[in-house]
């Protein structure tokens, strides 16, 4: 199981992914809540997070133990397999 936080570290070739919700509360500053209107206000900001199996059977582990928690954020999991791109440049003068 990898948590990915950058392109380079997904593998090669097929594999599993489970993304997850994540749900951030950022507080607002100090001006904020003496000085309505001004600074930044309170809020939450929402994201996704890539956890990658290799295996099936470790993806399937996750997903008991992550259904078992009292709270989970939902995830959906994706059978991933990179497509291969060529580029081609071509020079035309005519």
């Amino acid at each position: 199981m990898i948590y990915v936080d950058s392109i380079d570290k997904i593998p090669d070739g097929e594999h599993y992914v489970a993304l997850t919700n994540v749900s951030t509360s950022i507080p607002g500053d100090e001006r904020s809540r003496t000085n309505p209107g001004h600074g930044y206000p309170a809020h939450t900001e929402n994201s996704m997070k890539m956890v990658v199996f290799t295996d099936a059977e470790e993806m399937k582990e996750w997903v008991r133990k992550e259904k078992g928690r009292y709270h989970h954020h939902g995830f959906r999991i994706f059978l991933i397999n990179e497509v291969n791109i060529t580029t081609k440049i071509v020079v035309d003068m005519g």
